[in-house]
């Protein structure tokens, strides 16, 4: 049955046919591959975290400048299982930079292509960082050159200074921070063949007519209110919809990209999961209620009289409601939802009655009638003897933290007067995920010249640091020398990390010297620290405790080249290590 169902006569028609089909593809760093098996229905073997881990160990681990190096060969039947840190540590160092990519679309013939970036600053970046790749030949740049000049005679004043470098190497960026005017310019070029790649924001998947031969996605999440949030799979096949220019392509190209977050498996996951109902955003403004429902509306004619006419404008209440009820929102709400909402009022009453029948007093009343008084008595005792047991590991546990944090104060004081040594972070995420993060030690938040990042962590609430350090007696440990700190540190990932000692867990002897490049030149913490501060603190919560809290936010196009010389943590030696933490982050401290 069809909402449409007594408007007018209806009739199901469906159609999977697609004009251009499309290719899946998967950008890691060193190549471009089928996401998908010859058959089409599951993930291409060569993706699978085993291969790449096989082909990594294959490999030379080794840098010239770094100490001693591990090199091993192992038959891939042979290699070991994966635990949550090496799947972390392969992926970020398969993800690829821009132009690893680019390179690979342009020798197979991919281009042009709709890159789909979830930021305006993202987009932007890129174009900054493509400034010095050709994608044009000299006659498609002196037609992009004549086009620019034709554009600024007509609109001055809508001219992008900042992209028409770009836009002469065949690179521009399309979203909401530029002018309408900008935008259809850029669209104009791209049908015309003179733009090779645009970056894009989501907005670009539908509306517009800028089919491409390939569209680049570039990850499967995107940062939201409440952190990373995943695409779904609507969102994926629109945004795939863009490649395959019909009647000009034979077939059409969707990349997607290795990310520190998501890797092969995450994208056949989405891919399969199929499309998700179409659901209605039917909602009842005050702009709408007021046309539907138009109060009297009243004219005077001057006669001799006062004569007053009123007439009826709009609709009566009766009317409005039943056109709302033809609504494909109210179908939803009133037919397709009934039945869910009687599943979920179904499903929380058995809930309840099991929760009822496990609680702490029903197991209670039931052992009592099961066994004898002095049975009953002996369990009663031992219960109560694990919870003083488990109170006092909780208060052991937390001690030792706050020992740890002590013992940790003076030695990056003493590694952050000499270099900036590397160091890895540790967390636990919301979906109980365990993370590993490789970083350059940058300083103590009160130590830096950072105006903007002082001001934040001592102004705003969110950042207040608040221990219970006066419950416990450590000798000399004890006062100011236990109470955590505010730390920042620039991950391997291009990201900026602020946190206390609590969510460190090694620390390493090598990293940046902090000497200037040339005579001239700043420290190397100073410039980091410039650049930190020129941010727009955008800072994300990644985990809490009463030791402070973890915070990330991303970096900038002019901090990636220092991220890129962070090692990933399988590169750094043991013997490096000058602090280990052996308490893990899975309890409250």
């Amino acid at each position: 049955m069809s909402w449409l169902d007594g408007l007018v006569r209806t009739e199901l028609v469906t159609s999977t046919k697609r004009p251009v089909p499309l290719t899946w593809h998967f950008s890691t760093k060193t190549a471009l591959l089928p996401l998908l098996d010859d058959k089409g229905t599951s993930m291409n073997r060569k993706l699978s975290l085993n291969y790449l881990q096989y082909d990594e160990s294959s490999s030379e681990l080794y840098r010239e400048e770094g100490s001693k190096r591990r090199k091993s060969r192992r038959r891939e039947n042979d290699v070991r299982p994966l635990s949550k840190n090496d799947i972390s540590n392969i992926r970020r160092s398969q993800v690829p930079q821009i132009i690893d990519t680019l390179w690979h679309l342009k020798a197979r013939d991919m281009l042009p292509a709709v890159w789909f970036i979830f930021s305006r600053k993202g987009c932007d970046a890129a174009v900054q960082y493509l400034e010095d790749c050709r994608l044009l030949d000299e006659c498609e740049t002196s037609e992009v050159e004549l086009a620019l000049k034709r554009f600024r005679i007509q609109y001055p004043d809508a001219v992008r200074v900042s992209a028409v470098k770009g836009l002469r190497r065949g690179v521009a960026a399309h979203h909401a921070g530029c002018l309408p005017l900008w935008k259809s310019f850029i669209e104009e070029l791209f049908q015309r063949g003179l733009v090779k790649v645009v970056f894009a924001t989501e907005t670009l998947a539908a509306g517009i007519n800028m089919p491409a031969r390939t569209a680049v996605i570039s990850s499967l999440s995107k940062r939201g209110d409440s952190g990373r949030i995943q695409l779904s799979s609507n969102e994926l096949f629109q945004m795939a919809g863009r490649a395959g220019r019909r009647g000009i392509d034979e077939k059409g190209h969707v990349v997607l990209v290795q990310t520190p977050y998501e890797g092969p498996e995450e994208c056949c996951k989405v891919l399969f999961s199929g499309l998700q109902p179409l659901v209605s955003q039917f909602t009842a403004s005050y702009g709408m209620v007021l046309n539907l429902v138009a109060g009297a509306k009243v004219t005077r004619r001057s006669t001799g009289l006062d004569e007053i006419k009123v007439t009826r404008a709009g609709r009566t209440l009766e009317e409005a409601r039943k056109l709302i009820e033809q609504s494909f929102g109210n179908y939803v709400g009133s037919n397709v939802m009934l039945a869910a909402k009687e599943e979920l009022a179904r499903i929380e009453k058995e809930i309840e009655t099991l929760t009822s029948e496990i609680s702490e007093e029903a197991i209670a009343r039931k052992s009592q009638k099961l066994l004898t008084q002095s049975a009953y008595q002996e369990i009663a005792e031992l219960e109560e003897e694990l919870r003083a047991e488990k109170r006092l590991r909780t208060e052991l546990r937390r001690k030792m933290e706050l020992e740890r944090v002590s013992s940790l104060k003076p030695l990056l004081k003493e590694i952050g007067d000499g270099h900036l040594p590397f160091m890895s972070l540790h967390y636990t995420d919301s979906d109980g995920v365990q993370h590993l993060v490789a970083a350059v030690y940058l300083g103590k938040v009160d130590t830096l010249n950072t105006e903007k990042l002082k001001s934040m962590v001592w102004d705003n609430e969110a950042f207040a640091l608040k221990t219970a350090v006066e419950n416990f007696d450590l000798g000399d440990n004890g006062g100011e020398d236990v109470k955590p700190s505010y730390h920042v540190a620039l991950g391997s990932d291009n990201s900026w990390y602020l946190f206390t000692e609590k969510w460190i867990r090694t620390v390493y002897r090598t990293g940046f010297p902090n000497d200037a490049l040339t005579l001239a030149d700043a420290l190397p913490r100073e410039i980091m620290a410039e650049l930190l501060d020129k941010a727009d603190m955008q800072w994300q919560k990644l985990a809490v405790s009463e030791l402070g809290g973890l915070w990330c936010m991303e970096g900038s196009l002019e901090t990636w080249s220092w991220s890129l010389n962070v090692p990933v943590l399988s590169s750094l030696s043991e013997d490096d290590e000058i602090y280990t933490s052996s308490v893990n982050d899975d309890g409250p401290y």
